[in-house]
């Protein structure tokens, strides 16, 4: 089941939890890459998820 917030932005369910949130719209964008623009920081850094204030750091971006 594909879960998404109130963004439209993939989480893990059930705890809304967007720290894997770039990595599974990636895979999503294979259809719909209209988002994909969300999870980029303004130096053009990957983010985790860019409304959680928790993963929007790109520091904490894992890169593997």
């Amino acid at each position: 089941m594909i879960v998404r917030d109130k963004y439209g932005i993939i989480v893990q369910h059930p705890s809304m939890d967007g720290g894997d949130s770039s990595a599974r719209m990636g895979i999503s964008s294979l259809e719909n890459d209209e988002q994909l623009h969300r999870f980029l920081d303004d130096k053009f850094h990957l983010v985790s998820h860019p409304y959680q204030t928790e993963w929007n750091n790109s520091s904490k971006t894992s890169r593997d």
